[in-house]
This record gives structure tokens, sequence and C-alpha cells, in this order.
């Protein structure tokens, strides 16, 4: 593999093929921290409208510094891995405080920041500062392991550190800002998860799989543990103006987001006179809540980290997904 067969058709493609996408249009490194944050986890068509209302009530690094977590969290309401919301902040009053509230230039430096890992600093590196540094996501390492065919787990250190040297390698006198969305916006459009574009493909002529139709087959799959399912009761108590929640967020999920009044089966209920009203079920990446919804008339005692909102105040409030879809539902 060598630039003439593939950066140069790769880069050619992008050009030619890219979307108009709206954090695309400034070289602005904080716009692009926290674009690539956003893309995380999440679809590039769900994450635009966040991205838009985030760069307009916070246009700047310098007024994101001032704004308070509850603030953060809302405006992120939706994205889920609310870690993410919570490291932008703590990265923001950093990079105010340590950094004339500009993002340092350097790769290294970026690492050392909140939030932002390997990936992340590559791509605010290659993309914002055109530094000849990789950045290797799941796009990058489905595309290159499709290339080469090639059955290494790419998340490894080792090998990942190895697939780093290549790409940096083939990058090296061309646009590292191009280079590095290139090889991203191919795997997001073409080389897709199920059903790649191979026709449309710039590196067809190179690709090891395609010759032999074993696309599928990379990257190779991991055997992933099978997700722990836990069993909650949820309760909804309110009078006329006030509804009972729970900040308990012991479990270490989507810390500092409020909950509806929740227990695991088997717990003594402190409730008399409650209602089934019906059973949901909500994934996490590693676990799955099963809910059971009850319907409260008498509260007979209450917990530490439960207490009253009133009712007309619950959408000024940041809720984990699962209870904020059961309030949507049923009040």
């Amino acid at each position: 593999m060598n630039k003439k067969t593939f950066t140069q058709p790769l880069i050619e493609w992008y050009h030619n093929n890219k979307r108009d996408l709206v954090f695309r249009k400034h070289q602005d490194p904080y716009r692009i921290w926290i674009s690539e944050i956003m893309a995380q986890q999440t679809q590039i068509i769900s994450m635009l409208d966040y991205y838009e209302r985030w760069i307009e009530k916070w246009p700047s690094i310098k007024e994101l510094a001032q704004a308070e977590e509850q603030e953060v969290l809302k405006a992120w309401e939706g994205l889920g891995y609310y870690s993410r919301a919570r490291n932008i902040l703590k990265t923001a009053k950093i990079i105010d405080k340590e950094y004339n509230a500009q993002l340092p230039t350097t790769y290294l430096e970026l690492c050392e920041l909140p939030g932002i890992g390997d990936y992340t600093a590559g791509a605010i590196a290659s993309i914002a500062y055109k530094q000849n540094v990789a950045a290797i996501d799941g796009n990058v390492i489905r595309v290159m392991s499709r290339l080469m065919k090639d059955h290494r787990d790419f998340l490894k250190i080792k090998n990942k550190r190895e697939l780093k040297i290549t790409l940096e390698s083939l990058m090296n006198d061309y646009n590292p800002s191009d280079f590095t969305q290139a090889l991203m916006e191919l795997g997001a459009i073409v080389c897709k998860p199920v059903n790649p574009l191979c026709s449309e493909c710039p590196l067809q002529a190179i690709c090891l799989s395609k010759k032999d139709n074993s696309q599928m087959d990379y990257p190779v799959k991991k055997i992933r543990p099978q997700n722990q399912i836990d069993e909650y009761n949820v309760f909804i108590y309110k009078t006329r103006s006030s509804l009972l929640v729970s900040s308990d967020d012991s479990d270490n999920l989507m810390k500092g987001l409020l909950r509806l009044p929740m227990l695991e089966v088997g717990t003594e209920i402190p409730f008399r006179d409650f209602n089934f009203v019906y059973t949901m079920k909500h994934l996490f990446s590693h676990k799955t809540w099963i809910l059971n919804v009850y319907d409260v008339d008498t509260l007979t005692s209450i917990f530490s980290n439960w207490y009253f909102i009133p009712l007309d105040e619950i959408k000024n409030h940041s809720w984990t997904g699962a209870h904020k879809k059961i309030l949507k539902k049923l009040l």
C-alpha cells in the first residue's frame, strides 16, 4: 500500500463526496472538539441539532467555562453517556484557567485533558492544527481491517500503535485535516458495518477483502460478555403540586441526573396502595434495566435522597433517559 494508490484517491474522493456538515464549515479547534465528543456513540444526524444549539449558547470556551453543570447536562439531555458532558465542562474550566481559553496545540497536552483520549486528541491535532497525527475510531478500524484483511484487534494498544504508524506514514505530505476526515467519512458512508457500498469506494482496487467478498468478516468480531440484567420497581407519587423524585446515583449510571424513586426488586416498598401500570426495558451498552412502573396513592416513609419538586418544574431538570420516557408517557 502506498500514497499513490491509497492517499491520493481517498482525498480526491473526499473532496468530491463529503457531506455538507455544519461543523466542517469552521476550523475552530473548540468547535471541532465539541463535534467530535458529541459524535462519539451518537449518529451524526442525531447530534447536529444539539451541536448547533450548543454553539449558539456557548460560542467559545470562555463562555462555556462559566456554565453550571446542571445547565450543561440539560443541553446534553438526549445524547446519553453524560460523563462526556461533565468532562467537557471540566476541560473548559481547565483550558480557561491554564491555557487562556484556547485549546492546547499539541497531541500530548490534549491527551492530558478530561474526556480527551487518543482518538479525540488525534482528531483535533490533525483537523484543527493540521498536524501529522492519526485519529483512529471505529470507522477507521473497519476500513483498514477490510482493506488489509487484517485479523488484529486494533483496540489493543500494541496493534493500535502499529496502525497509527501506518496511517501517519500514508498521511505524510498530504493535508492531515483532509486525510483524517476522508478516512472517517469513507467508513461512515461507504465502508459501512452492514451492506458496504464497495462499488462506490475509491480504494476498491486495492481492497483485499473485496477480492474474495469477505468484507463482512472484518473487523474480526470479538465475543462480548452477556449484558447484565437488573430489575427495579419505579414509583410515581405526586400531590396536587409536586412530584417525588430521587437523586440516588449510587449505581454510577448517569450521575447527577434526576430519577423517579426506584428500588431493586425485593427491596421493602415504602408505599401503600400502589397500582401496577406497565413494564419497560431500557438498554445500556453494558446492562439492561427492566423497570416495573407503579402509580402510588399513599406514602409511608421516605429515603434520604428522595425529595419533592414542583410539577411545573419537571421540564427544567435533567432526567435519566429511562425515567424521562416514563414521565413523558404518564405525565
